[in-house]
């Protein structure tokens, strides 16, 4: 039996579900320890650089990078066109890396969250917290 619950997010014709909507509906970001396994995109900002020279550093580090949730909140930045990205959150940083199991990430890391192509974000969580937050936008619901 899964310990995490699974949200599907597509954005609507007049609504965009970006990092900054999903970010915003975390309780207490600041009380966790967060890690970036992926970015793919264009654009810079200014006191993160260009999402280029970003990707390069994340996807090819062995573990993912450590980021502190002010850091977060700079990628939701609107200078990024973020297509994909990989963010695992836990308040045990020992969980935090990158895992060969995507079943066992979503298991260990109390935080999943994850942009597809552009499209829409799967996040998986065992906040309930964010279980409840997520709710409103969620337009597929709870897988």
């Amino acid at each position: 039996m899964k310990s995490y619950i699974e949200f599907l997010i597509l954005g609507k014709e007049d609504e965009i579900v970006n990092l900054k909507t999903i970010l915003k509906k975390i309780n207490g970001g600041e009380n966790f320890f967060w890690k970036i396994l992926w970015i793919n995109g264009s654009g810079n900002q200014e006191e993160l650089g260009s999402v280029v020279e970003l990707e390069q550093m994340i996807n090819n580090s062995k573990l993912g990078i450590p980021c502190s949730w002010s850091e977060l909140q700079l990628y939701a930045s609107p200078s990024f066109d973020l297509e994909e990205m990989l963010i695992i959150g836990d308040s045990n940083e020992e969980v935090l890396h990158r895992y060969e199991d995507d079943e066992l990430m979503k298991e260990s890391c109390e935080f999943c969250i994850e942009l597809i192509d552009t499209s829409h974000w799967e996040i998986s969580t065992k906040n309930r917290d964010l279980i409840c937050n997520l709710k409103d936008i969620s337009e597929e619901g709870i897988r």
